[in-house]
């Protein structure tokens, strides 16, 4: 037979968890449980529909003031002093998202068209025989340049086409533009 020696300290921690399970299971009778909220009923201009907001309500550009702590006025100072001005974040936001735009942008295909004219006179003593001797004779050149082409037919054949597939991707949309323009 098995002999469990019973100590001081194991008698109380064994009398506090058999406390603090039975509390859990008691009753208080008339308690129910808080009705619960339908999210239609949510909505700000019900949940709010009782308040009254003054002008006095808002608080002032300078309620910290209101504490009287020369330490809290000083932390506020030195935080102003280091922030720039509501124009000057303004301006930094324009210029991130002008940078954005150009960074986008250089992902989208384009278009370079050029063209060149040449006159020139062969002269009638020189090393060019007749009919080109003492002729003047206009020379044209047109280019097209179309870039990125293939990126955006590489997004158009699919999103799951993987990296070791978009060479080929890459050729079918020049394959697609060739046929449109031709």
């Amino acid at each position: 037979m098995i002999r469990i020696q019973w100590r001081p300290g194991l008698l109380v921690s064994l009398g506090a968890i058999a406390y603090a399970a039975l509390a859990g299971c008691v009753s208080r009778g008339d308690w129910h449980a808080t009705p619960a909220i339908a999210p239609q009923n949510l909505i700000a201009s019900r949940s709010l529909a009782g308040a009254t907001v003054t002008p006095q309500a808002w608080p002032t550009d300078a309620w910290w003031t209101g504490y009287a702590d020369p330490q809290l006025d000083a932390l506020i100072e030195e935080s102003f002093m280091g922030s720039p001005s509501l124009e000057i974040a303004q301006a930094r936001l324009r210029a991130a998202q002008s940078q954005a735009t150009r960074a986008r942008a250089a992902r989208l295909p384009t278009t370079t068209v050029d063209a060149e004219v040449t006159r020139q006179r062969y002269p009638e003593h020189g090393l060019y025989p007749p009919p080109y001797a003492g002729s003047y004779v206009t020379s044209g050149q047109l280019a097209l340049d179309f870039s990125n082409l293939g990126t955006q037919h590489c997004c158009l054949v699919g999103p799951n086409v993987g990296v070791e597939r978009r060479p080929e991707a890459s050729e079918a949309g020049w394959r697609t533009s060739a046929r449109m323009t031709g």
